[in-house]
């Protein structure tokens, strides 16, 4: 997929009289991305409108929102406009704002690897550099209704069509080996760290809520255990997708992954064919 550059306008004006870039392409999340005339900071039409999407920007900071979300829009009352702008992120997570765990999410794509970042291409940044956006996205405030319009852009952008379906997709599931208790609470403080694999006085389903909120397949506790654990796993559960190496950590305390295809609610992203 190449890397898109565009930009798209429609004003009360001729464009080529109305608006004009800066001679960098320069995102702040203090003020539009273009210059405007005069006429147009007042907007009596209540035309103005543009979208604009660039590559990856040195610099530029993502939007971190309450609950996660990766994208922030600003009303301009004297003007009538509402812009929307997200910084170097990801395909899918200016398709999903940040609101979607990974394991909840479906790529339909020839390249995932151009869609989201995975530990394992290394550096984050530099995945980030090669494969993050800038986006946004001016309108009349009463043209924004929902999130309708922004997604329909941003899917037109990238020529993908992304939804909720009920889908049959491999899952991972939790399982007993034995009725032996090896991972029984001993009492004290309960403690959930992830980065580390431990968990302790807590309920068995932490292992899970860990491992759906970064990991890319879904999980399923059924062990069927109600009382409260005590496990080192000694694995990252933020970082590490490796159902080995898993399997292996779990196994000393008789518990064990299996794979099977289980029907779930999906936020399927599709590549068009082109």
């Amino acid at each position: 997929m190449k890397k898109p550059f565009f930009i798209t306008a429609i004003l009360f004006v001729a464009i080529s009289n109305c608006i004009y870039a800066q001679n960098e392409i320069n995102f702040d999340p203090q003020k539009p991305l273009f210059k405007f005339q005069n006429e147009q900071l007042t907007n009596e039409s209540g035309l103005l409108r543009y979208a604009a999407l660039t590559g990856y920007r040195e610099g530029v900071k993502p939007v971190q929102g309450q609950f996660n979300v990766n994208f922030e829009g600003y009303n301009d009352d004297k003007a009538g406009t509402r812009r929307i702008y997200m910084y170097n992120l990801s395909i899918q997570d200016m398709l999903t704002h940040g609101l979607i765990k990974p394991s909840q999410i479906l790529l339909e794509v020839k390249d995932p690897s151009k869609f989201r970042y995975d530990p394992k291409y290394g550096s984050e940044i530099e995945w980030l550099r090669k494969n993050g956006y800038c986006y946004e996205l001016l309108l009349p405030i009463g043209a924004l209704k929902g999130m309708y319009i922004l997604d329909n852009e941003i899917q037109k952008a990238f020529n993908v069509w992304a939804r909720w379906e009920k889908r049959n997709v491999k899952t991972w599931i939790l399982v007993r080996t034995s009725s032996a208790e090896k991972f029984k609470a001993s009492g004290g403080v309960p403690l959930k760290d992830p980065i580390h694999g431990i968990y302790q006085n807590v309920n068995i389903a932490w292992i899970g809520a860990s491992l759906n909120e970064f990991g890319p397949t879904p999980f399923l506790d059924e062990t069927g255990y109600k009382d409260l654990i005590n496990i080192n796993l000694g694995v990252n559960l933020n970082t590490t997708h490796d159902f080995t190496v898993l399997r292996k950590a779990l196994q000393k305390y008789d518990l064990d992954l299996k794979e099977e295809s289980r029907e779930k609610l999906m936020f399927v992203i599709t590549e068009a064919i082109k």
